[in-house]
C-alpha cells in the first residue's frame, strides 16, 4: 500500500522486477493524497523482488520478500 503525502498530483510510476531483473510488472498512476495506491501481489511466486518507484523529481528502489 502506497499513501501519497504530497498534495500537487502527478504521474508517478511502479515497476517490479524479479530476481533475474525482468520487469514483471508496470504501472503508470496519477498520485492523489485522497487515494493509497494497493498493488495487487496475488500470483506472484515466492522469491525476492524489487519495486522501483519514480516520479518527474525521484527514482527509489527497494526489495521485499514474497513467502
Amino acid at each position: 500500500l502506497v499513501r501519497f503525502l504530497n498534495e500537487e498530483s502527478q504521474s508517478v510510476s511502479f515497476k517490479i522486477k524479479d530476481c533475474h531483473g525482468a520487469i514483471i510488472f508496470q504501472e503508470k498512476i496519477i498520485s492523489s493524497t485522497n487515494m493509497p495506491h494497493q498493488i495487487n501481489l496475488n500470483g506472484f511466486k515466492a522469491g525476492k523482488y524489487q519495486l522501483i518507484y519514480s516520479d518527474e523529481k525521484i527514482e527509489m528502489a527497494g526489495s521485499f520478500l514474497v513467502d
